[in-house]
């Protein structure tokens, strides 16, 4: 049996607190300490060597977490965050299934359904390989077959009935195969075969029947109706087919007879050509023909010209069209989520990257320090008149949108509605992603935007605390992952 995972919670006492020993304990994990991070001692707690942190984030414990950062950003280190507040009243129901994914998340498993909820295809049998048959083939026998075969073959009709016209061989009525076709005699004494020698002779053939306007052949005799040796005589052709009777002549006449005495008016071409000569006049001295003036460059006119010219990339943010970004829609049980994310994005990713992930506390600020443990860019909170950059992580809090600002996406202040900022981005070149707590209010837009051609991507419904988004999502196409295959296919799209 494996041996447990040790986990080291860094809480407040209180009742999260509580919940949370009690959770880790029905998870089947082996809990090192308790400790509120303000009062611990940082340096003690991480020569434990925990395989997994939890934390219940509050703002009251937010500047001490900084303390204890060599052991949250260790990557052999699970690190796991709820809040504390949801976690204080978190029971029944809601709290045996956080445990279920707090197992799984411990011992890397996905089986978070509850006892006697077993997939329905559990008990049926798995295919496997076809039975081995006994056959041998030189068990067949060949000649017990070739016999078999001989002898129905006797039951098959040797004669073929045809309705022509064959002269004397068969008469008005027509005759059978047999008639046709007498038998040859056979070979070594065998039965005479079906032969050819009844045949009648093409020549011999009376085709007067043929419907053929009464046309005939009889033998040599050349076409029916017309005396033997006749000529048909050659239709006459058009003087304009290809043929011998082609002429390029404009009468019809033999080149070799056209009228060739037209003689070229010198003096005429002369006058047209002005006086044009390609020849030296030898009558006087050539004079030479002046050079050409150098052209002047008129630097103030090229100033102007070149005034308001930029060399910016034409693919870069405020230049060109306008690029997408990723929204990424979070709530309940998704910080751990986004972290995960975020974390495994590269540093040059092309587009920037807007979270919106709903905290009942509201402090963003430290949010962003700690999302910034976890993430190779940068991690900042969207302020309005701010411009969403590239390869840039940005917070959006509760009233902040973006809008399409001459190919710049830039916050906004949205008010009291909770707008989405979808309308903003171009769906062709965006993409959504789902996680746990996002808002199901939301899901009827992302599907339009995927139909406009936008990338949709949900977490797996069982890795979530609140998967009531991401499962309708899911159930209308979209496709789902653990955080960080969900943040390879982002950069599969934008390699």
């Amino acid at each position: 049996m494996a041996e447990p995972v040790r986990v080291l919670l860094l809480a407040r006492a209180g009742e999260a607190r509580q919940r949370l020993e009690a959770a880790l304990s029905d998870a089947g994990a082996e809990l090192l300490r308790a400790v509120d991070p303000v009062d611990g001692d940082a340096a003690d707690d991480i020569a434990l060597r925990p395989g997994a942190v939890l934390v219940a984030l509050e703002p009251a414990i937010e500047d001490a977490l900084e303390r204890y950062d060599a052991l949250l950003t260790d990557p052999e280190v699970l690190v796991m965050f709820d809040e504390a507040e949801v976690a204080a009243r978190r029971d029944g129901w809601d709290a045996a299934r956080w445990v279920r994914h707090l197992a799984a998340k411990l011992n890397g498993h996905a089986d978070v359904l509850p006892p006697g909820a077993e997939s329905d295809d559990a008990g049926l049998p798995e295919p496997g390989p076809l039975p081995v048959r006994d056959f041998d083939p030189g068990s067949i026998d060949i000649g017990a077959m070739a016999g078999t075969a001989q002898d129905l073959s006797a039951e098959v009709p040797r004669t073929l009935d045809f309705d022509m016209h064959a002269g004397d061989a068969g008469g008005s009525d027509g005759g059978a195969w047999d008639d046709v076709m007498p038998d040859l005699p056979g070979e070594g004494g065998e039965e005479p075969r079906p032969g050819l020698s009844g045949l009648v002779a093409a020549e011999d053939m009376d085709w007067s029947a043929s419907g053929t306007d009464d046309l005939s052949f009889d033998g040599d005799a050349g076409l029916a109706g017309l005396p033997a040796g006749t000529t048909v005589p050659e239709p006459e052709r058009d003087p304009l087919t290809l043929g011998d009777s082609l002429s390029l002549a404009d009468d019809d006449a033999p080149l070799a007879t056209r009228d060739t005495s037209a003689a070229i008016d010198l003096d005429a071409l002369e006058s047209r050509l002005g006086g044009l000569s390609l020849a030296e006049d030898d009558d006087g001295p050539v004079v030479p023909r002046p050079a050409p003036a150098a052209p002047t460059l008129d630097v103030d006119a090229l100033s102007a010209r070149l005034e308001g010219l930029s060399l910016a990339d034409p693919e870069s943010y405020g230049h060109g069209k306008l690029l997408g970004a990723v929204v990424v829609e979070a709530g309940i049980g998704g910080p751990d989520a986004v972290r995960q994310l975020l974390g495994g994005l590269v540093a040059d990713f092309a587009r920037p990257v807007l979270v919106r992930l709903q905290l009942d506390g509201g402090r963003y600020e430290r949010l962003v320090q700690q999302m910034q443990r976890a993430s190779v860019l940068p991690v900042r909170l969207a302020e309005v008149n701010g411009v969403a950059e590239a390869a840039t992580v940005h917070f959006l809090p509760p009233g902040v949108t973006v809008v399409d600002d001459r190919a710049l996406l830039r916050f906004v202040d949205a008010g009291e509605a909770a707008a989405s900022g979808y309308e903003a981005l171009p769906a062709g070149d965006s993409a959504l992603v789902f996680l746990s707590g996002a808002d199901i209010d939301r899901v009827e837009r992302a599907v339009a935007m995927a139909d406009a051609g936008a990338l949709v991507l949900a977490q797996a419904p069982e890795s979530c605390y609140d998967a009531a988004a991401v499962t309708a999502l899911v159930g209308r196409g979209a496709v789902s992952a653990e955080p960080g295959d969900l943040a390879q296919a982002l950069i599969d799209r934008w390699p």
